[in-house]
Order: C-alpha cells, then sequence, then structure tokens
C-alpha cells in the first residue's frame, strides 16, 4: 500500500498512452471505453469497442491481436442477461452489440517501453487487417 499511488500513476498513464495512440492513429477502427469528466478511472481493464466487419467476429479480432504478440481478451463474458437463470428474459440489443464488439487490451503498472509499443503495433496492424 506504500506504494500505491505511484503504482496506480503508472498505470493511468499507460491507459492514457494507449488512448490517446487509439484516439489519434486509429479512430475508425477502435473507441476506447468513456471515462466521464470527473471521473478517475482505475483502469483495471481497458476495455476498446472495435469495429468488426461484417463476415468476422470479435474472436477474428482477438487472433489477430495475439498473432502480433499481444492478448487482448474479452471481459464480462457473457453478459449477464445471458446467463442460464436470465436467458430469455431480458431483450437487450445494445448490451448484445457492446458485447460483440468488445476487448480489453493486457494493461498492468510494469509495462515496458517495448510492451507498450508492441501493443501500439498490435493495434495499429490489427487495425490494417479488420478496419480497411
Amino acid at each position: 500500500l506504500a506504494r500505491f499511488e505511484e503504482t496506480l500513476a503508472r498505470r493511468r498513464a499507460y491507459a492514457a498512452r494507449l488512448r490517446q495512440f487509439v484516439e489519434r492513429h486509429l479512430p475508425g477502427s477502435f473507441a476506447p471505453q468513456v471515462v466521464p469528466a470527473g471521473v478517475k478511472s482505475n483502469f483495471q481493464n481497458l476495455a476498446l469497442r472495435c469495429q468488426v466487419p461484417d463476415g468476422s467476429n470479435i474472436a477474428d479480432v482477438s487472433a489477430e491481436f495475439l498473432r502480433h504478440g499481444v492478448e487482448a481478451r474479452r471481459y464480462f463474458d457473457p453478459p449477464l442477461h445471458r446467463l442460464a437463470q436470465y436467458r430469455g428474459r431480458f431483450d437487450l440489443p445494445n448490451t448484445d452489440a457492446v458485447y460483440a464488439s468488445l476487448l480489453c487490451l493486457p494493461l498492468h503498472d510494469q509495462m515496458s517501453e517495448a510492451t507498450l509499443q508492441r501493443v501500439e503495433a498490435a493495434l495499429r496492424a490489427t487495425a490494417e487487417t479488420f478496419c480497411r
């Protein structure tokens, strides 16, 4: 806990860098999670909505990231309304659309410059493959 603020600051800085990279270089390919004004995220996850072209799905996008050395993962899987106890009770098309396009990038508090550059390169390569 003595280094908590320092650790959190690094994590936020890494998230800010990756978010800015996406917003500057790949705005039509990925949309980073929105952090409302006045809110400070701890960036447990760094979620991106991916523009998935027809004929592909989010698993294809995830596999492309992995091909470039980055494990982009699905979290929140499945959405709660798809769990057995809720199945068929709710029609949530917006939730389904977000779920079908959401991946989380790796993010932790000890990312090296080489790791950050690899994530940025994977973002660019994946966008070139899926968002032409």
